[in-house]
């Protein structure tokens, strides 16, 4: 396994925990929300604004997981993603 592959392999473990606190999908697997995941750890490796994160995160999960608007918190995902991510560098790097 090549070095990325494993760091990789940490961050979407530790941010299947991060969106699995969030209980926004009762009774679904761990992995349910692998491709958000991903998507999220694009946004972040790529410094995304908060502002349109808290609006991608919002846009992921009604279009892609059908949660209604006042299902997502949104900012608060986006705030505890910023924590795990700023915790993560400095840790990690």
């Amino acid at each position: 396994m090549r070095n990325k592959d494993h760091k990789d392999y940490y961050k979407v473990k530790e941010l299947r925990k991060v969106i699995g606190a969030f209980n926004l999908m009762s009774g679904g697997s761990s992995k349910s929300y692998d491709s958000l995941i991903l998507k999220i750890m694009k946004k972040v490796d790529d410094g995304v604004d908060f502002d349109v994160f808290v609006e991608f995160i919002r846009y992921e999960l009604v279009s892609n997981y059908g949660l209604y608007v006042h299902e997502v918190p949104a900012e608060e995902i986006a705030n505890s993603v910023e924590n795990w991510w700023l915790n993560y560098q400095e840790y990690h790097t």
